[in-house]
């Protein structure tokens, strides 16, 4: 098992490397050739008509000098980046909660090991539609539908230990929208984290909230594994799972607001990537 998932990360890499180019911005950032820049415009835009010689301007990245880590603080970034981290690491939490002990649980609960095992992949299987699903949303409504993916995980992790011995088809259905909700909404945070912060240092960004979220995602086990060491009924510790959700959720929209008041007021009037021809490349 452990080998087929190390060769198929290693073809996912390889995938990516070749075929997934870099984004406009990088291209423009780094003065690359407008005609490489035009090309990658008119696969994201076939409709878009670009002049042969024009050149590409960014009209909202400012240069950006000093610590990396301090600039994620910078130019009014400080809520944004806190929040951030806030839903990494109670997402997080409550996902590696959920995932490393569903199928322990389960058995606990009387369900046959095979089918606890069936049961974590249909969470996997919401959380693969999930993500498929919000994308869509997010791109016309921002994070706000994302903050409802997690609030509707509250109610519906907390029920999994109540249906887990009444229904075995309702404990699928609970499951595949526990997946749904709680990956799907992990997906979207980590998108989010690549497109609040300019390009000079976004990945610097991104990769600290990552590196954050690595506190939930080692404590959600632990405290799970302390939690079912007390002997605690598996309604009750399903209901500790959903914890972290009331959490992140109310987070995550205090973060759409902001979001949206910097990132989304206007958006229509505004052009990321300004060109025209015989202006220099920026």
């Amino acid at each position: 098992m452990f080998t087929i998932g190390g060769i198929l990360g290693l073809a996912a890499t390889a995938a990516c490397a070749l075929g997934l180019p870099e984004s406009v911005k990088y291209h423009v950032v780094r003065r690359h050739s407008g005609e490489r820049i035009a090309a990658l415009l008119r696969r994201v835009r076939p409709d878009l008509a670009i002049e042969a010689d024009a050149g590409f301007v960014l009209s909202d990245e400012k240069a950006s000098s000093g610590l990396a880590s301090r600039r994620l603080f910078d130019d009014g970034r400080t809520p944004l980046t806190l929040l951030l981290w806030v839903m990494f690491v109670s997402a997080l939490m409550g996902y590696f909660f959920l995932i490393s002990w569903t199928p322990t649980l389960l058995a606990a609960a009387h369900i046959p090991v095979a089918k606890a095992a069936l049961f974590t992949s249909v969470f996997q299987v919401g959380g693969l539609i999930g993500g498929w699903a919000i994308c869509r949303p997010m791109d016309r409504r921002g994070m706000t539908p994302v903050a409802l993916m997690f609030a509707i995980a509250i109610p519906v992790v907390a029920a999994i230990g109540y249906v887990a011995t009444t229904s075995e088809l309702l404990l699928g259905i609970v499951l595949f929208v526990a997946g749904f909700c709680v990956l799907g909404g992990q997906y979207a945070i980590n998108a989010v984290s690549g497109m609040i912060y300019p390009t000079a240092f976004r990945s610097h960004g991104s990769g600290t909230a990552f590196a954050v979220g690595r506190v939930g995602s080692i404590s959600g086990p632990v405290i799970g594994g302390a939690l079912i060491g007390m002997h605690l009924p598996v309604e009750t510790l399903y209901l500790c799972a959903a914890i972290p959700f009331l959490v992140c959720a109310p987070a995550c929209l205090a973060f759409a607001r902001l979001y949206d008041r910097r990132f989304r007021a206007g958006a229509a009037d505004r052009r990321e990537v300004a060109f025209s021809p015989q202006s220099d490349a920026a």
